[in-house]
């Protein structure tokens, strides 16, 4: 009661607290290794805001949580199935065996994904312009394309 008149002041004043302690995390964890979890979160969405796919009736379903797997680090690629298994990330080569298969390499590098890009003419620069693209389907599609190749 002393420091707030109601209990959603209370709330509100808890949870930005708790917000900007997230983001600083995500952030430090950024600085220490951009390809991790976090990291790459962060480089997926800089301004750690709630993404419009989340707000929006043109999305299904089914392209959402294919969106989001890549967008939280919960795919099948080999960056993330090597930090469950502690395996050394040099060791987490994509079957192109050119790099690490992290989801940057997968969507503009890989060259077991090319055709996906040519067919769906990926223009975007970074992983950032990639998954702001709101047309869903076609992000959707582009990431089940990939998930069927290489996980």
């Amino acid at each position: 009661n002393r420091d707030f008149n109601t209990p959603d002041l209370c709330y509100n004043h808890y949870m930005e607290e708790d917000e900007e302690k997230m983001k600083l995390k995500i952030r430090m964890k950024h600085d220490i290794d951009s390809e991790g979890i976090l990291g790459t979160y962060l480089r997926v969405n800089p301004e750690l805001q709630f993404p419009k796919l989340y707000q929006s009736i043109s999305c299904n379903e089914f392209d959402r949580k294919m969106i989001t797997k890549y967008r939280t680090g919960c795919h099948g690629l080999r960056i993330q199935k090597g930090r469950l298994s502690n395996t050394p990330r040099e060791n987490r080569l994509c079957s192109c065996e050119i790099e690490i298969q992290t989801v940057h390499h997968v969507i503009f590098n890989c060259p077991l994904t090319e055709n996906i890009r040519i067919f769906h003419e990926i223009e975007e620069n970074n992983i950032e312009e990639f998954f702001e693209n709101e047309d869903y389907t076609r992000t959707a599609n582009i990431l089940k394309a990939i998930d069927k190749i290489l996980t």
